[in-house]
């Protein structure tokens, strides 16, 4: 792989992880227009998503530092916890918008394997993304606080991230979409469909890590797998930083133009 493949597929997998806009039909065009070797792109699809998942995990520290605090110091009990301790029940949500998405996952990942390979699938998958984000904007209203989420808004943004699932259809999109649609801020929104990523991406490099256990590593392969960590890190820490001032700015119908472009291209010429 030469370094300047490794250098746009690194900037595209941090900018596009974060901004609705689908990192994976990106990833599934790119790698039809740059193909690389079958093993070097498993390995190389892994470090540019641990690239993201640091960045990630960088920005949103306070809070996992917060939540992690929680989980393992109890005084009063985990009922009582639960009760009293916010951080105690995101952590809570969040596994149960993971645990449903994971399976779901598991039970479709056969076609979601072939729907990659499919760049005009991929196409209209991201018309829907677009579609969605000009709908979310025009009708959510702010009506609740972050305090007042529950079970039941975690399960229903965890079928909302099976959607996502499926390439095109944009995992930050479509939770921060239906976080705003249950009446949370923008920023609430777009807060718990980050820290909801990480478990995301440690399924998703888990899952490739198996795969991988008796494939061998050529050292030629190690200066390509850097330079993807070191871009998808830094260009998903500043694409976090961009979709915050987006959402504050009422402007998610740039990306809506954005995915429709992007798809009528794919469209007309691969």
């Amino acid at each position: 792989m030469e370094l300047w493949v490794a250098v746009i597929l690194g900037i595209v997998q941090g900018l596009t992880e974060f901004l609705p806009i689908s990192s994976s039909a990106h990833l599934a065009i790119l790698q039809k227009i740059f193909p690389v070797q079958d093993n070097l792109e498993m390995f190389f699809d892994l470090t540019i998503h641990m690239g993201t998942l640091f960045a990630v995990t960088v920005f949103y520290f306070e809070d996992i530092r917060k939540i992690a605090h929680s989980i393992m110091i109890r005084p009063s009990g985990w009922n009582k916890a639960f009760e009293t301790d916010f951080n105690f029940r995101l952590a809570y949500y969040i596994m149960l918008s993971t645990l449903f998405t994971g399976v779901a996952g598991l039970l479709f990942r056969d076609l979601v394997e072939q729907a990659f390979r499919n760049v005009h699938l991929v196409a209209y998958a991201l018309m829907c993304t677009g579609l969605l984000l000009l709908i979310v904007e025009r009708k959510s209203k702010k009506s609740r606080h972050f305090d007042a989420f529950s079970w039941r808004d975690a399960l229903i943004i965890g079928v909302f991230q099976t959607w996502a699932l499926f390439p095109g259809i944009s995992r930050s999109g479509t939770t921060i979409a239906c976080a705003m649609m249950l009446g949370f801020a923008k920023s609430d929104s777009a807060r718990y469909s980050f820290l909801l990523s990480i478990p995301a991406i440690i399924g998703a490099f888990s899952l490739q890590l198996l795969e991988m256990l008796n494939m061998g590593i050529e050292l030629a392969w190690l200066k390509p797998l850097a330079v993807g960590f070191i871009c998808s890190l830094f260009f998903g820490y500043l694409a976090i930083k961009l979709i915050l001032l987006v959402l504050r700015g009422n402007k998610l119908f740039c990306f809506s133009i954005y995915c429709w472009v992007l798809s009528l291209i794919v469209l007309l010429f691969l």
